[in-house]
């Protein structure tokens, strides 16, 4: 969640929403994307562990970090997905969850909360 009280349009998504500064510091996340931040070791306002900057380097590495993709982040047995926007002029990255899997099958969007808990 924001720092500010000020509302975003992903507050109330039900996937994960993160957003990193150009230096790997985390500048918002939704609610969703709280189990993710706790297991990461990450916190608002504070750069990225380094450990997670080895484990993912695709969305870490200076040299990738520019190019819009998608990226699979594993999550305990599940498998989320997730579009990486680079928001250059903006200072930021966006990752932007947009389906989770277990052993290959799309879960429902209500399995979402259980899973996030």
């Amino acid at each position: 969640m924001q720092s500010k009280n000020k509302k975003q349009k992903h507050d109330t998504n039900m996937f994960p929403v993160i957003k990193f500064s150009l230096d790997n510091k985390v500048i918002y996340h939704n609610t969703a994307a709280m189990a993710f931040m706790s297991k990461w070791g990450c916190e608002l306002g504070k750069k990225v562990p380094s450990p997670l900057t080895k484990v993912m380097p695709g969305i870490f590495n200076t040299t990738e970090k520019f190019q819009t993709k998608d990226v699979n982040i594993p999550f305990n047995e599940y498998l989320f997905r997730f579009t990486m926007v680079p928001f250059k002029e903006a200072g930021y990255i966006g990752l932007y969850g947009y389906s989770v899997e277990l052993n290959g099958i799309i879960q429902p969007e209500s399995a979402l909360q259980k899973i996030t808990a």
